[in-house]
């Protein structure tokens, strides 16, 4: 029978399903991994109807089955573009290789794997073990300094050409960071403005609640690094993961769940052309509920702030703004981070968020990941939402289930609106659930009936089918 060997130090609190293969090596069946894989042993996410009104302005988004994946270039993801003045896209990615440049942003030989005595239970997905804590088994954040070095690494990539069907990656070197609170570092949202480049970074411990949730999202941004010369070099912020920019620690870290995890810029177009006052705005995912949503792609809530796109105020705690609902028609700003209220709520629905601005009908288009309660590699489905403004009501458009065999960091690049309402959508696929259908990664793009998603970045056209009324 096929085994899978897993990183762990053997102690009495093995498994007796588990047969030791060496001194620090357990070694699981197949039978035994399907077991730990099944997600229906966990709590299925909150079941409610959407609460925001369909779109009276797009009728439906349609696919015009032009799809490409870069699997033959690229090997990972977390693909997060800005659209700069010289035309490139600069973007993060993570956890793989782009033209033989790797990045991994686990730290290097942690051990976090988690063995709770079986009235706790405990589950895996293919590179963790969660257990949510007892006085024998703490939770991941106690004790991370088992790891020698804490090393860390994310990608920094640029995407040249005006095809997305037919574009040319270069990847930049790698950049590392040493932690001491998290077990990772992701990235977040990227912008780049008059040749200055923002990348932010959130950070991550891997621990599940007492419903077998996972918590792993801790906060997002938690600091910025600046790069003055579009990625040769970089400048570290002044916080780290004990002081982040952004103020809250998340469940993972010992507080509660984040309310901005995993923060991503709003797409004003190139060189943010379309930004309505000058102000870069971010969006980030989680809950206002303590026993709530917030991991890396599930969440009960959107919320928005603010800031110049200057060195000075984006790693400036002060120079920060949260949106703190509505007065009159307008919205409020607050620099407290506890006034920040949701841009819009669907629990269990809001993860992603990802708002490009359509300038051809002065519309926000925003993209959400529709996760599953244990953070894993299970389905996630994809949907979509309009707003006027990015503070005004917000309706859905259309909601595509198990989109893409479970997409994620799904988003729409501003450079590919074409003004007949025609885009593109870049998204990451195929972790950690089925194996994607066979794709001729050769072409510069495949007529197929439906997207699918492959390890890399992948790319789908669709185009708005608007309503007479817009």
């Amino acid at each position: 029978m096929t085994a899978a060997t897993l990183a762990h130090s053997a102690t009495d609190s093995t498994p007796s399903t588990a047969k030791e293969h060496r001194i620090d090596t357990i070694e699981f069946s197949q039978e035994e991994l399907g077991r730990m894989f099944n997600n229906r042993k966990f709590p299925p996410r909150r079941e409610e109807p959407c609460p925001l009104p369909k779109s009276s302005a797009i009728k439906d988004i349609r696919f015009t089955h032009r799809y490409r994946t870069y699997g033959s270039v690229v090997g990972a993801d977390t693909w997060l573009t800005s659209w700069a003045p010289d035309g490139n896209l600069y973007s993060a990615y993570a956890d793989g290789m782009v033209r033989r440049t790797g990045v991994i942003c686990h730290i290097d030989g942690i051990d976090d794997w988690y063995y709770p005595d079986s009235h706790i239970g405990y589950y895996a997905v293919p590179d963790r073990v969660f257990g949510w804590g007892s006085d024998k088994y703490p939770p991941k954040f106690s004790d991370i300094d088992k790891n020698p070095t804490n090393r860390t690494t994310t990608g920094n990539a640029i995407i040249r050409g005006d095809d997305p069907f037919a574009l040319d990656f270069q990847a930049l070197p790698p950049t590392e960071l040493i932690l001491s609170r998290f077990s990772t570092c992701y990235p977040a949202g990227c912008l780049v403005r008059d040749d200055t480049w923002y990348y932010a970074c959130v950070y991550r411990n891997h621990f599940a609640d007492k419903h077998g949730n996972q918590q792993c999202s801790a906060l997002g941004p938690n600091r910025f690094r600046i790069s003055r010369d579009l990625g040769k070099t970089w400048e570290w912020s002044p916080f780290d993961d004990h002081d982040p920019v952004i103020p809250e620690i998340g469940a993972c870290a010992g507080g509660v769940p984040a309310k901005f995890g995993s923060a991503h810029f709003v797409d004003f177009g190139k060189n943010m052309e379309h930004s309505p006052d000058g102000y870069a705005y971010l969006i980030g995912h989680g809950t206002t509920n303590p026993e709530g949503m917030s991991n890396w792609s599930t969440g009960d809530a959107v919320f928005l702030a603010r800031v110049m796109p200057n060195p000075e105020a984006i790693n400036s705690k002060s120079s920060y703004e949260y949106f703190a609902g509505k007065r009159n028609g307008a919205p409020v700003w607050s620099m407290r981070f506890d006034d920040i209220q949701p841009l819009f709520q669907w629990a269990s629905r809001c993860a992603m968020a990802y708002i490009t601005y359509f300038p051809a009908i002065r519309k926000y288009i925003a993209v959400m990941c529709a996760g599953w309660p244990n953070g894993g590699g299970s389905q996630r489905d994809t949907w979509i939402a309009e707003a006027d403004a990015l503070w005004d009501s917000w309706s859905i458009v259309t909601y595509w289930n198990a989109f893409a065999e479970g997409a994620y960091y799904a988003q729409i690049p501003s450079k590919f609106i074409k003004p007949d309402g025609t885009f593109v959508l870049f998204y990451s696929g195929a972790w950690g659930g089925p194996t994607p259908l066979p794709r001729d990664l050769q072409k510069d793009s495949t007529l197929v009936d439906f997207p699918s998603a492959q390890y890399t970045l992948c790319v789908a056209e669709f185009k708005l089918e608007l309503t007479n009324r817009s």
